[in-house]
């Protein structure tokens, strides 16, 4: 039997700040969380370590449709915790939820992109192996704007 087991905050906040004790910390990769609380837990720790570079998988669905991180934390994590994220990972189910766009072709997975942008992110890979033809797309900000490219 499968099963996921909620982590406090306390103990993300806790293993956290004991991690920082021992090491410099250059790089983050955040993915399932669960909760509002624990979102809250990493947004605090990620604003008072400020690590170089964040990379945010917004995991927030099982693959047979199970809710991994409730409303709470999924609002937290689109207003204060994708700001602080250099890349965003979303696959195209998670990019539609955190958008509210639909994302079903190449086109939708450009324009929810650029929604991911205004909300903070600085460079989005939008994962599409959900789609009939698995097709990735990067999309990231430079001197020219907002720069996107199809991977097939």
């Amino acid at each position: 039997m499968r099963k996921v087991v909620p982590t406090s905050a306390e103990l993300v906040s806790e293993t956290l700040a004991e991690l920082v004790c021992d090491m410099h910390v250059a790089a983050v990769h955040i993915g399932m969380l669960g909760s509002g609380k624990v979102v809250k837990a990493v947004v605090d720790f990620l604003e008072r370590e400020k690590p170089g570079n964040v990379v945010l998988d917004p995991i927030l669905k099982s693959s047979s449709g199970a809710e991994l991180l409730d409303s709470s934390g999924a609002k937290l994590m689109v207003e204060r915790m994708m700001p602080l994220a250099t890349v965003v990972t979303p696959n195209v189910d998670e990019a539609s939820a955190l958008t509210g766009l639909a994302v079903t072709n190449q086109e939708q997975m450009k324009a929810a992109a650029l929604k991911l942008h205004a909300l903070g992110a600085e460079a989005v890979v939008v994962t599409g192996g959900h789609l009939e033809k698995a097709i990735d797309l990067l999309s990231f900000k430079s001197k020219r704007g907002v720069e996107q490219e199809i991977f097939k």
